[in-house]
């Protein structure tokens, strides 16, 4: 029985790595969308060694997140909400700051 071929090269129309991180995540490391694949379950397709993304699985992938195509997921965000909930209630000084600085840039 003759052994089957194994395509070396990617599927017409899809994306490295490299180029999904850029067109979908604003450029996010190869390492997180990995990660994405491997524990968020981002749809790929090995080829040899090789990732490649259908560009639409991708654009579903982050729609059923509750994300826009072009807006990466933020990996960050669970983090940054506990931060934020966990902090002392700002005063009205530091709250007027700050309101200063985002009307005016400066404070």
């Amino acid at each position: 029985m003759a052994p089957t071929a194994t395509p070396t090269t990617a599927p017409v129309g899809y994306l490295s790595t490299a180029e999904v991180s850029r067109r979908f995540f604003a450029g996010l490391s190869a390492q997180t969308i990995r990660k994405f694949v491997s524990q968020d379950g981002l749809p790929a397709h090995r080829v040899v060694r090789r990732l490649y993304f259908n560009p639409a699985e991708v654009d579903a992938w982050i729609r059923a997140r509750g994300g826009q195509p072009d807006a990466p997921p933020d990996p960050y965000r669970e983090h940054i909400k506990k931060l934020v909930d966990a902090a002392p209630p700002l005063t009205a000084e530091q709250a007027d700051r700050i309101r200063a600085v985002l009307s005016s840039g400066a404070a």
